[in-house]
């Protein structure tokens, strides 16, 4: 009877530890979302105060180069593998705006882990090897004892 207990008792706790994994992932969103509308309503001539109030602050102001605005937008759905990604970038000259490129065309791309072991850290191709701390502490013992 004891163990017909336990056991009723180990899968009761196995089924309610499984009902409590749920994986959820979100939709993710970066960048500023502007509609076609919006885009469409940008013309050469422009100051910087009519853009900003007609699309809002740019993603990226870079302070190396003040005369380019980028809007950029990224969404990437849950269950998909595909990210959509918008690029608008304004060229600006005496506050005025120049240039535009990009625009409302949407560009579906594919979605790529990122694969750490590829990446150049930097290192030699062979690591030196890192002592521990403990055996740090041995050779040192070791050294003042052969000192003495």
């Amino acid at each position: 009877m004891r163990s017909i207990k336990l056991t009723l008792v180990l899968v009761l706790t196995c089924l309610t530890l499984i009902s409590c994994v749920r994986i959820y992932k979100m939709d993710v969103q970066q960048g500023n979302d502007l509609t076609d509308k919006q885009i469409s309503e940008v013309i050469v001539g422009m100051s910087r105060d009519q853009i900003r109030t007609l699309l809002g602050t740019p993603l990226i102001d870079d302070p190396f180069h003040g005369d380019r605005w980028d809007y950029f937008y990224a969404y990437k759905a849950s269950k998909s593998s595909k990210t959509n990604r918008r690029q608008f970038s304004l060229f600006f000259k005496d506050d005025i705006l120049q240039t535009i490129e990009g625009g409302p065309d949407t560009e579906t791309v594919a979605y790529k882990p990122l694969d750490l072991e590829k990446l150049d850290h930097g290192l030699s191709e062979e690591p030196e090897e890192k002592t521990g701390f403990w055996a740090s502490l041995r050779s040192k013992g070791n050294k003042a004892k052969n000192q003495e």
